[in-house]
């Protein structure tokens, strides 16, 4: 196992390790409901990827003006822009 950087240590020993939860569904699924019961639940901080687009969108980046290219063309993102 690789050796871990003094500051990575420094922070595990200050956060514990960080907990990612990801949810995965179709259009309608619920998603957006469970992540609201997430954060209420448990304090977790959401973080939605259409809501990322979207703000790249709005705010014009050169990202953001691919996705709205892509988007008004019926396509969906991909991964490495997304990323």
């Amino acid at each position: 196992m690789p050796q871990q950087s003094e500051a990575v240590a420094e922070l595990k020993k200050l956060v514990g390790t960080p907990k990612v939860i990801m949810v995965l569904g179709g259009p309608a699924a619920g998603k957006g409901t469970q992540c609201d019961k997430l954060v209420e639940e448990f304090g977790y901080t959401h973080i939605s990827t259409g809501d990322l687009l979207r703000q790249a969108i709005a705010e014009g980046t050169e990202e953001g003006k691919e996705c709205q290219r892509i988007m008004n063309d019926g396509g969906l993102v991909p991964d490495a822009l997304t990323v």
